[in-house]
């Protein structure tokens, strides 16, 4: 044999052991391969599981979201009105506050108006005893006030009592 030639001689039982290893690789048949090709089987169900549960999630999640958009649309309109009557609320409450300050006020006039009628009750009362009692309207008003002809007695005398008060609030209803 020449020097540039690399061949061994191999005895033919091994080279008998490593064509049928061949062969075997090649069909599919012995421990390892049967064990891989189990694994590869179990691999293949465990993903289409896996693909499974995942399409099932996915069909949850779209339903989830459709129910929350469902939600989100009947939700939408009550929440604005209930807004709505709250601003409503708030004006009203500003509104009786106001008319409740300006009440107070007139009453605090009024009750003036009052104590002074009470001041000037004895004078009047003094005056009113020296009138005679059989003077008539027409007697006391001059004919150029009289327009119409029709003369209008005077209002009987009213009782004044204690000054009116009304049970308001001083304070605002909402702070």
């Amino acid at each position: 044999m020449e020097e540039g030639d690399d061949f061994e001689i191999m005895p033919r039982e091994q080279i008998k052991k490593l064509r049928e290893e061949i062969s075997r690789l090649k069909t599919g048949s012995g421990p390892a391969s049967e064990e891989l090709i189990d694994a590869i089987k179990t691999l293949s169900m465990k993903l289409d599981s896996m693909s499974k549960i995942f399409e099932s999630a996915e069909q949850d999640l779209l339903e989830e979201d459709k129910t929350a958009e469902i939600i989100k649309d009947k939700i939408d309109p009550i929440l604005q009105k209930v807004t709505e009557i709250d601003d409503q609320n708030k004006k009203i409450a500003k509104g009786l506050v106001a008319i409740n300050d300006i009440l107070e006020e007139k009453l605090g006039e009024l009750n003036e108006v009052v104590e002074g009628l009470k001041s000037m009750r004895p004078s009047m009362q003094e005056q009113r005893q020296e009138m005679p009692r059989d003077i008539s309207a027409r007697q006391i008003i001059p004919p150029e006030l009289n327009i119409g002809g029709s003369m209008v007695p005077p209002p009987p005398e009213r009782q004044v009592n204690e000054p009116v008060k009304l049970p308001f609030r001083k304070k605002p209803f909402f702070g």
